[in-house]
């Protein structure tokens, strides 16, 4: 009985968990995606929008003196030929990962709802499984995020853009250690 019940409160909190999660890179991937004209709906955003407009062109857009790339290529000292794509050794079926920093937000999201899909399931060994898939992703492909967050943020001219990449580096940062609490934790419960 006590097992029983360990395994429901590890349902609950994994699946609640990679629903907030889940939350989280979908609110990143917007905010990185779309111009500002385009989330006023959803964000409250203080500065001027036709000046952040043209900030949004300048750092992700339109290469000049102040783009920043978005791809973890320009950030990794590798060979030429591993710059532009690069596969993991993942199922026949799931996506070929580039490493443009949304593609690598979308496979997160990707891997955070199959996960979601096996606590439901109370398949727990599958959710865990996926908690290592998405940690290794994050550790080894995901790994330069600081350096573009610090990129933006030299960069930048607005707050909202600053601010943004203030964020996303802290939630990378929670990201990692969360994944390793979650795995040390849900060692000691399935063994």
């Amino acid at each position: 009985m006590t097992l029983h019940l360990r395994n429901l409160q590890l349902f609950l909190n994994g699946y609640e968990l990679a629903s907030l999660r889940l939350e989280y890179y979908k609110v990143y991937a917007l905010l990185f995606e779309s111009p500002p004209e385009k989330l006023k709906h959803f964000v409250d955003i203080e500065e001027n929008i036709e000046a952040l407009n043209r900030e949004y062109l300048d750092l992700f857009i339109r290469p000049n003196i102040r783009y920043v790339s978005p791809c973890g290529s320009a950030y990794r000292k590798r060979k030429k030929e591993n710059v532009l794509h690069f596969l993991t050794g993942h199922a026949k079926g799931e996506p070929r990962l580039d490493d443009h920093f949304l593609i690598g937000l979308s496979y997160m999201r990707f891997l955070i709802e199959r996960e979601k899909r096996q606590w439901q399931r109370k398949n727990y060994l599958m959710a865990v499984n996926l908690l290592h898939q998405q940690q290794d992703y994050l550790l080894g492909h995901l790994g330069w995020l600081p350096e573009l967050c610090a990129e933006i943020q030299r960069k930048t001219n607005s707050r909202f853009y600053h601010d943004l990449a203030s964020n996303l580096e802290n939630f990378f940062q929670l990201e990692k250690l969360l994944l390793e609490i979650i795995l040390l934790r849900r060692a000691g419960v399935l063994n």
